[in-house]
């Protein structure tokens, strides 16, 4: 699910956060619905994480296979997020789009370290970005082999999915230099219970009420999720 600043903007918790008015929050609700259709449409066919073309009978996809994907999905979404951004900046005020990608950075976790953007703004290296994303593989390869995205499974299954997380964000943190730690921190600002993203309405739209999950940031960042697209 898409995690960046248009499509937070939609939850209830986050407009409570941003200290959005009835009308306000309203028109911001309607943004991130259109947005998530906009996104919807604009997708590249066969770029979503099943079985794909050429692997019938719904064989799960390679790594590669994913990566190539997740290319493809955030140049799609890329071309639908230029378009919306100066619609959020007309709803919400220049501090509350600056807390906006505060929110999105916490929700996103390490996998936001992967997008231009933030690669830009912490100066990363294309050794530090070929590394990053050998941590990615690594996590993807150990998802595959585990037994996919964690559909079913049970207790057992998810405990493994967040140890497996939790390593990859360790890792993924090492390859930054103290000082681009630093910074990454500075820029997720005050923390935010990402906890409260998920649940019904979940990430972008009305919604936000279920509360599932423990609080605190570590709950966005060692969530395993499918290859991040990036967008806001």
């Amino acid at each position: 699910m898409q995690q960046d600043a248009i499509s937070l903007v939609g939850n209830e918790a986050v407009q409570k956060d941003l200290g959005l008015d009835e009308e306000t929050a309203k028109k911001a609700s309607d943004l991130a619905t259109a947005y998530g259709e906009a996104r919807r449409e604009a997708m590249p066919r066969g770029a979503g994480f099943g079985g794909g073309r050429g692997q019938g009978g719904g064989e799960r996809p390679s790594p590669e296979e994913l990566q190539r994907r997740g290319e493809e999905m955030r140049a799609a979404i890329a071309k639908v997020t230029d378009e919306y951004k100066p619609k959020l900046a007309e709803i919400v005020s220049a501090e509350q789009l600056k807390r906006l990608d505060q929110i999105a950075l916490q929700a996103q976790g390490v996998q936001a370290l992967q997008g231009d953007e933030l690669a830009k703004a912490l100066d990363i290296t294309d050794e530090q970005k070929e590394k990053l994303q050998e941590v990615n593989r690594e996590y993807m390869t150990a998802l595959r082999e585990g037994g996919g995205f964690g559909q079913g499974g049970g207790a057992e299954a998810r405990e493994r999915m967040q140890t497996l997380g939790r390593e990859r964000d360790e890792k993924a943190l090492a390859v930054l230099t103290q000082e681009q730690k630093d910074k990454y921190t500075e820029m997720k600002g005050k923390e935010f219970d990402v906890a409260q993203l998920r649940g019904r309405g979940g990430f972008g739209g009305q919604g936000g009420r279920g509360q599932g999950g423990g609080r605190g940031q570590g709950g966005g960042e060692n969530r395993p999720r499918r290859p991040q697209t990036e967008g806001a």
